[in-house]
């Protein structure tokens, strides 16, 4: 039966197969049960199978992976999809094994309503949009609603392109909402809930000045001005722009005997001297984080706060103390750990100060991951959700290599990325022996809706400076996608003589360019190789040439230069661009 050329075509194409999934290394028991169970009628030559995959994945071991690729597709073209079919069912299955998001009990369907809280006082890193895209996965988990809230309450550091910035970065990682507010839309009802509960003795203003009331919270001592009847008048004279910052505060009457220092009459209204670029006249009075907070979440019906630990559960009890006190059902608190990518810093004080001296272009560098960075960069923007279904949520931080990272993205990139040449430092090679041809090259050999991109070859190419230095005379390699050929003589410049069409085992492919277009590559680097301490070397450049092929391409477009990486390629009278991902 082994003597039969279709059984032994079936088992080549098997330990090719093998091989491509797992990376040039094929395991022969893993073929022989896979062809034993397709094809039951090997069974009884077991014995005589094992010889012959012994030697063809010794054969098949010393190739290259695009030889592997280039024999699939010549002798068995449907094979290559069963295995990106294989390679799809084994991510899922990695995926469903993982925790992803938990089941929230307390949920129910069609009636669960979260909120994202953005601070529009920067530009929001990847940390917080994947706090925002849980929230989201969890209202389409529940099928309900998300609101968008910015807590624009400090007019000092509220910005009004922060928010365009902070909605771009949403949409692109699919953070959609159903209701959009801003926290300084409602200061007429704040100010009346204040008028509402300084007449109740739920409020009072406080005169004291930033130490002592500090202290006196400190130390549980009550203020002196908690028990005056003239609040009420004092609160219209900060309405009325009656006093200074710091003069005069509005505090809840909570528990100043409280083992939660939180609950020890909190400030819920100070007085603000910048006027907030988003309304039309400057107010003098603006409420506290917690006030505002608790106050929205009541009235917007929000059922359960999905945040990340660092917020801590101390301001819980007075939030909870405040929606009980208007009445309403406290929301429910789910925490987890913070997602944090190794070697990029995340804190705004540290992103503020990297923009403030130019050490990085603006909040949108591609060494950054904010949003805005990561966006411009060309990152996929599925990948924070794919690493969020892998990982699930914890109570303790996830610390994400940024190696990681970029894996996730080139997973999803690969499958629509159209492929170009690239060499980098060119290097003009001459072949004899071949007459001029017309070479048409696929942008994407699984999507044939893409074209294709026609190359007039003659006798002059380019290869890239990095591959010509491994080349002795008389090596062999293949030109990728056109024809092989012999190195006849080596020195500035090279010759070679053709060396036929057909693909040979174990030979060289490297990519090539005629007629190039000369262009300018950014690389890339991470900012924080070493905690802490900036890496000042984390952008250099490349220089080459493209394939004419280039100026068909979009700005929008991530490309994949064969070899070299994942790019953004940006035509005008000159080719600039950057590294996506090597």
């Amino acid at each position: 039966m082994l003597d039969d050329p279709e059984i032994m075509k079936i088992i080549r194409v098997q330990t090719l197969v093998n091989a491509k999934m797992f990376k040039g290394k094929p395991n022969p028991k893993a073929i022989i049960g896979k062809l034993m169970g397709q094809h039951p009628n090997l069974r009884p030559h077991a014995k005589e199978l094992g010889p012959v995959i012994a030697k063809l994945v010794s054969e098949i071991s010393s190739m290259r992976l695009d030889d592997i690729d280039a024999e699939l597709k010549k002798i068995a073209p449907d094979a290559v999809q069963t295995v990106k079919k294989k390679k799809a069912e084994k991510v899922k299955k990695r995926i469903e094994k993982k925790k992803g998001l938990e089941d929230i009990p307390s949920a129910i369907d069609g009636k669960f309503v979260v909120r994202y809280a953005p601070d529009p006082s920067k530009y929001p890193h990847i940390g917080q949009g994947m706090n925002f895209l849980i929230n989201r996965m969890y209202a389409d988990k529940y099928h309900g609603k998300v609101v968008l809230r910015f807590d624009d309450t400090n007019p000092t550091i509220v910005r009004a392109k922060y928010f365009d910035a902070i909605k771009d970065g949403l949409l692109w990682l699919g953070c959609t909402w159903d209701t959009e507010i801003r926290a300084s839309q409602f200061l007429d009802e704040f100010y009346k809930l204040a008028e509402d509960w300084i007449a109740k003795k739920w409020m009072y203003v406080c005169l004291c000045e930033g130490d002592k009331l500090s202290k006196g919270r400190e130390n549980g001592v009550a203020c002196e001005h908690r028990d005056d009847d003239n609040s009420a008048q004092l609160f219209r004279d900060m309405l009325d722009n009656k006093f200074k910052a710091g003069q005069a505060t509005v505090r809840l009457m909570g528990d100043m005997s409280s083992d939660n220092n939180v609950m020890r009459d909190p400030v819920m209204f100070r007085i603000v001297t910048d006027k907030h670029e988003m309304l039309d006249k400057f107010y003098p009075v603006f409420p506290t984080y917690d006030f505002e907070s608790a106050y929205l979440d009541w009235k917007m019906g929000i059922t359960h706060i999905i945040r990340s630990g660092e917020f801590g559960t101390m301001r819980q009890e007075m939030q909870i103390f405040i929606i009980e006190k208007l009445g309403g059902k406290a929301p429910e608190f789910k925490s987890f750990g913070r997602f944090n990518i190794q070697g990029c810093p995340t804190k705004g004080r540290v992103i503020r100060e990297l923009v403030e001296t130019q050490v990085v272009e603006g909040w949108d560098d591609i060494r950054l991951i904010t949003l805005a960075g990561l966006r411009h960069r060309g990152v996929h923007p599925h990948t924070p959700r794919l690493l969020i279904q892998e990982a699930g949520l914890t109570p303790k931080n996830t610390n994400i290599a940024w190696s990681t990272f970029e894996k996730k993205s080139k997973e999803l990139l690969e499958p629509n990325a159209k492929r170009l040449y690239f060499v980098e430092n060119p290097v003009k090679l001459t072949v004899t022996g071949v007459d001029k041809r017309e070479v048409n090259m696929p942008y994407h050999p699984d999507h044939k809706e893409y074209g294709v991109r026609t190359v007039i070859v003659e006798n002059t190419i380019y290869l890239s400076k990095n591959d010509t230095a491994t080349l002795r005379v008389g090596d062999t390699v293949r030109l990728k996608d056109l024809y092989n050929v012999k190195i006849s003589y080596k020195g500035r410049s090279l010759r070679a003589e053709f060396a036929g069409d057909d693909l040979i085992p174990k030979v060289k492919k490297i990519q090539w360019v005629v007629d190039g277009v000369r262009g300018t590559l950014r690389v890339p680097d991470l900012l924080e190789k070493q905690k802490g301490k900036i890496n000042e070397a984390s952008m250099s450049e490349i220089s080459g040439l493209f394939e004419s092929s280039i100026s068909n391409i979009t700005a929008d477009e991530v490309i994949q230069l064969e070899r070299v990486g994942y790019a953004r390629v940006f035509v005008s009278d000159e080719i600039t661009g950057h590294l996506v991902h090597k």
